[in-house]
């Protein structure tokens, strides 16, 4: 059991693991992030009361110094004449919109900025430049950076997209920063990330950190992407793996290509406008391929026209992106983060009724959608300058990657869990077969002059081996059709909300459901070994209420007439466990293979006394004279004609062995005039009442003034029900149990009543039954 479930103990553990460490990480960078900014006002940045040690990472934003249409140096500003103040710049930002003699500025054009950071004391410090959407070059304290080359025109202009820190030494506790800025093909202008300042090691520590997890993910993913499309190459009708192993590849793609960009660390060379479009389209991709591949594991709740709405869409902006230039691709963005973010409501909404629908793995896939939702709506925030946060699409991606892996690696466990019991089984049976084979061919070897007898134990071996093995199928088809129709019942009965009896119906569905399940085991482990029986005096009045009220709800729902007739005071010497289940399997029988609204009848008689005969008559279809001599064998199966029920046949080969293990046996008569009586005999003792461990308690007299507290209007209206139950006796079970529903459907105060008169007609008490009765007609 514990290798069968191992795969799956496992990849939960890993998956685990894997959550608590991304978590961990994303704490970290999240306080590294937001820990503190600068705000600087007028071009000047005023550090000198941040604690480097506790605010390790600070956001260099606010104000800067904005020289529009000019490319300077540091030098250039020594000297006041070589430079003009356009104005003022708040950065992390754009240019565009920038109000500039009345006009506002677009994307295209360059410009310089300037920024004076005053630090508490010299030291070493570092400036973490994220990405620009364009070209730029940087001077902080005479140390130079340049990413791409600037340019005053789009000949000029080549852009880069790579991170890079620049460290260098705070001579005086005065950081100047300057940077150049053009752009010429994108429709954002300007330095629109933000850029992180702090110690040296504390930068560098944060971009490993940054490294160390896109590197994390990346392992993750791969593995990912290898393993469902290793899944889809064995079985490509499961077209689910296959988009999910697509959905893991353009998240690879999307992930290498955007953050630290470590696409860079593969392929240094790569260029600007090949790298754009891969994020870009990676980006678009995304979205069709996530909810086509919900549709797959939740068809009903996923619409199949929107799949291809979103999928045209998708296939316009690839292709746009494809052919047309960067310019005029980089406003796809504002069109499709609508497609995205409707998508991502849809989807959400189609989990949600998966969940209401309770269908398989629901519950999970919407836990890691949540994370994939959110992160969404971040980005799409976060990309329109709404939220000053960060892109967190590789967190959730992450988080549903390894919520779908699960699942399809769980579906899949299973099956291969069940194919490697199949197969196991499998190579025993034919181990087994060439064990035989080998003995067979080693007595023919030895013994030649017994050549045709082997043979024909040989033939006849295998036509044994064919009719077991036919005969392992039909049982098998018995079986599960037993425990088909009560788990359909169960199952139906479930999804119903109001239904008259349904706790009840249940509860006889299961407990038909076990009783097969304990005659298969006791059948096989009572022909093994005998039955170790616990010997009881016990009532046998009493062993017979106790076993027909297990069947009573049978009978009520059949229209069964159940007639019940006893003797006293006789006991016999049994283990109460067996026998009653015998008699519930007699009984159920007796009630099953009579017509609808058909009869029973129980009564007893006395041989000599010393046997007492109990007898099941039904009015069912007679047993030819052909089945009643094998109808207590294992596996005999009869069909119910009115309900399309089969029968396995362990119930009254079970009976047999139970009787026979109390001395006792058992007997069938069956004709087309009298019907089919089943007649059990044991050996009798009189016992007194109190011998019985198990009899059932004739309490209740005591509750007869029930009648004190009902009004006289509520007796009223019932009374004609009351007359009809005068005139039964106690053994006429169905019509006494259809007044008592009447009664108890007109008036809810008289259940108490009723259980009594029930609990009296369960114990055949004839005189508790005629006092209940006349409690209420009497003045």
């Amino acid at each position: 059991m514990f290798r069968s479930k191992s795969p799956i103990i496992f990849f939960g553990l890993f998956i685990l693991i894997a959550s608590i460490f991304t978590l961990y990480l994303l704490v970290i960078e999240l306080e590294d992030n937001t820990s503190f900014h600068a705000n600087s006002l007028k071009g000047v940045a005023n550090l000198t009361n941040v604690d480097f040690n506790k605010n390790k990472l600070v956001g260099l934003t606010g104000e800067y110094e904005f020289y529009w249409k000019q490319l300077l140096t540091p030098t250039n500003f020594l000297d006041s004449t070589k430079k003009q103040l356009t104005g003022y710049l708040e950065l992390p930002g754009l240019w565009n919109g920038f109000v500039l003699d009345g006009e506002k500025l677009k994307g295209d054009g360059y410009a310089t900025f300037r920024l004076i950071i005053q630090v508490p004391d010299e030291d070493y410090y570092a400036i973490k430049v994220k990405e620009f959407d364009c070209a730029y070059k940087m001077w902080v304290n005479g140390v130079y950076l340049e990413r791409g080359i600037v340019g005053t025109d789009e000949l000029g202009e080549n852009p880069n997209w790579k991170r890079n820190e620049i460290i260098f030494f705070s001579k005086d506790r005065v950081v100047e920063l300057v940077f150049q800025v053009s752009n010429f093909v994108h429709r954002k202008g300007g330095p629109e990330d933000l850029m992180l300042f702090g110690k040296s090691n504390s930068i560098l520590s944060y971009k490993h950190k940054q490294i160390a997890f896109s590197y994390f993910l990346l392992g993750i993913l791969v593995i990912m992407f290898i393993y469902h499309y290793g899944l889809y190459i064995v079985r490509e009708k499961e077209i689910s793996n296959l988009i999910f192993s697509l959905v893991c590849f353009f998240i690879i793609i999307r992930l290498i290509s955007t953050g630290e960009k470590i696409i860079y660390n593969i392929y240094p060379s790569i260029s600007w406008g090949f790298l754009i479009r891969v994020e870009y389209i990676s980006y678009t991709v995304i979205p069709p391929l996530m909810y086509a591949f919900m549709r797959c594991l939740f068809p009903d709740e996923f619409y199949k026209l929107y799949e291809r709405i979103i999928s045209f869409l998708c296939v316009v902006v690839v292709l746009i992106v494809v052919f047309l230039p960067v310019k005029i691709f980089s406003y796809t963005p504002l069109f499709y983060q609508n497609v995205v973010g409707l998508t991502a409501v849809i989807t959400l909404i189609g989990l949600i009724k998966s969940v209401l629908n309770k269908r398989e793995n629901s519950y999970l896939m919407l836990s890691g959608y949540l994370i994939f939702f959110i992160a969404v709506i971040n980005d799409i925030l976060y990309y329109n300058n709404l939220l000053h946060s960060a892109f967190l699409l590789p967190f959730g991606l992450f988080s549903i990657v390894l919520v779908n892996g699960f699942t399809l690696s769980r579906r899949f466990s299973n099956s291969f869990l069940t194919i490697e019991a199949l197969t196991t089984e499998l190579g025993k049976n034919n181990l087994e077969l060439e064990n035989k084979v080998e003995e067979r061919t080693k007595v023919v070897l030895e013994q030649k002059q017994e050549i045709e007898k082997q043979a024909i134990i040989l033939k006849e071996t295998n036509k044994k081996l064919t009719e077991q093995d036919e005969f392992k199928e039909n049982m098998t088809q018995m079986i599960v059709h037993d425990l088909k129709n009560p788990l359909n019942t169960i199952i139906n009965l479930s999804m119903l909300e109001d239904f008259d009896d349904k706790n009840k119906i249940i509860y006889e569905a299961g407990k038909g459901m076990l009783n097969l399940v304990s005659n298969i085991l006791d059948v096989y482990k009572y022909e093994k070994t005998s039955m170790n029986l616990s010997i009881e005096p016990i009532k046998l009045n009493d062993l017979i209420d106790s076993a027909l009220k297990d069947v009573l709800f049978l009978g009520k729902i059949r229209d069964t007439e159940i007639n019940c007739q006893k003797n006293n005071d006789i006991a016999i010497f049994v283990d109460y466990t067996i026998m009653h289940r015998t008699l519930v399997n007699l009984f159920t029988n007796a009630i099953k293979f009579s017509p609808l609204s058909g009869k029973v009848k129980i009564f007893t008689s006395i041989d000599n006394h010393e046997l007492i005969n109990i007898s099941i008559w039904n009015n069912g279809p007679i047993i030819n004279p052909e089945r009643q001599k094998i109808i207590f064998d294992r596996y005999h199966s009869e069909t119910i004609k009115d309900s399309v029920m089969l029968s396995t046949g362990l119930g009254l080969h079970f009976c047999k062995i139970a009787i026979e293990s109390h001395g006792g046996n058992i007997s069938l008569e069956s004709n087309s005039n009298d019907g089919t009586t089943f007649t059990i005999t044991f050996p009798i003792k009189n016992i007194s009442n109190n011998d019985s461990k198990h009899s059932i308690s004739e309490n209740g007299e005591g509750d007869l003034n029930i009648k004190k507290s009902i009004s006289t209007e509520d007796i009223e209206e019932i009374l004609p029900y009351i007359e009809d139950l005068k005139r039964y006796e106690v053994y006429q079970v169905s019509d006494i149990f259809n007044a008592l529903e009447k009664i108890k459907s007109i008036n809810v105060k008289f259940q108490r009543w009723i259980n009594l008169v029930a609990e009296s007609v369960m114990q055949c008490n004839q005189s508790k039954y005629s006092k209940l009765i006349n409690s209420f007609l009497d003045e």
